[in-house]
């Protein structure tokens, strides 16, 4: 019983996290990828793989001071703890690097932590296809003239970005087709 106090500690901060964690998932991951990749652009888009990798950043952040309640700070529970703190910072850092970002002067996006970084001036964009016929929201297809592809939905906070998008790809003459089927 001898840190019977310091224990409840750590059993106060780990159900802390879990309570506050789905407050935090709506607008935290949009705020940190706004300001860390494109805080002068249109819009940054998260993909919602994004929003489960910060949900799993949270989960072994709350485990990691849970661990130490449930195991009464011994050797295993510190060690334990330890590696829960470097899975969530894992996630979070993965999470971190997915992203699509909308601006006047290009379109950037990253698919993961593992995969290059694009970044494309209006010019090198082939063709854009807008699909109105997609389960659930609409989504544009980008078709880049190196043959790379870029896919994502038109949520309600894009939509407001649809007449700034279709007057690049005017200004651009990039050919843009609206699919119905």
């Amino acid at each position: 019983m001898k840190n019977y106090e310091v224990r409840h500690i750590f059993m106060a901060i780990g159900l802390g996290i879990l309570v506050i964690s789905p407050f935090l998932l709506l607008p935290l991951p949009t705020f940190v990828a706004t300001n860390i990749h494109d805080p002068q652009g249109w819009v940054v888009i998260l993909p919602g793989k994004a929003y489960l990798l910060y949900a799993f950043g949270f989960l072994f952040l709350s485990a990691s001071a849970l661990i130490l309640f449930v195991l009464n700070l011994s050797k295993a529970a510190k060690i334990g703890s330890i590696a829960s703190l470097l899975f969530s910072a894992f996630f979070f850092v993965s999470a971190i690097q997915i992203y699509t970002s909308l601006s006047g002067e290009s379109i950037s996006f990253r698919e993961s932590l593992w995969s290059d970084r694009h970044s494309y001036a209006w010019e090198e964009v082939e063709k854009v296809h807008f699909n109105l016929a997609a389960d659930g929201f609409p989504k544009y297809e980008f078709y880049f003239k190196d043959g790379n592809e870029l896919t994502f939905s038109e949520n309600g906070h894009i939509r407001m970005w649809r007449t700034a998008i279709e007057g690049e790809l005017k200004k651009h003459e990039i050919e843009f087709e609206k699919k119905y089927n």
